[in-house]
């Protein structure tokens, strides 16, 4: 079954309307310096790196960890687990409707946790310093980065993973007035 997550924003004048489902995040950066985040705990992304260090440490190989991956998958969008859309009206339930107040201009990072791997896994950034160097270099600059820090840690060995690189999406918005 194909999944898919989504951070959906409506920013106005004094806020950002949000609804959040599955494991996009988004990090507002406002003027004076406070860092909103919005997205899940990390602890899926942290316990998948440790089963992932597990399996590097038994040298066992991608594709010995596909049966447990795929144990995994089938955990999606139950109590065991952690939602994502798809074609099961239960979904609905499990959408995170909130508001971010603004008192000024403010800028807004909507991500895929890929792309939210700079920070949160690979430590090239803080959160509010990736979201300055979005806005300071572009986001195809960070793309790059993201994808050479893979690069030069094919096997995970550095930082434990199951697959070379994962989605690896972003936005970058002005908001607030």
């Amino acid at each position: 079954m194909p999944y898919a997550s989504m951070m959906l924003v409506r920013p106005a004048a004094d806020h950002i309307a949000y609804a959040a489902f599955g494991d996009c995040r988004m990090l507002v950066l406002h003027h004076d310096g406070r860092l909103s985040d919005i997205g899940p705990p990390p602890r899926h992304r942290e316990a998948e790196a440790a089963r992932a260090k597990a399996f590097d440490a038994a040298n066992k190989g991608p594709m010995d960890a596909l049966p447990e991956l795929r144990r995994l998958r089938n955990l999606v969008n139950t109590l065991d687990a952690y939602w994502l859309m798809a074609a099961d009206p239960a979904v609905a339930d499990h959408v995170h409707p909130g508001r971010v107040e603004l008192d000024g201009p403010a800028d807004v990072l909507l991500m895929t946790d890929g792309f939210h791997a700079l920070s949160a896994d690979y430590g090239a950034y803080d959160d509010a310093g990736l979201v300055a160097a979005a806005r300071a270099q572009g986001l195809g600059a960070l793309y790059r980065e993201l994808r050479a820090i893979e690069r030069a840690d094919p096997r995970g060995e550095k930082f434990p993973r199951f697959k070379p690189s994962d989605d690896a999406t972003a936005m970058l918005i002005a908001a607030g007035g």
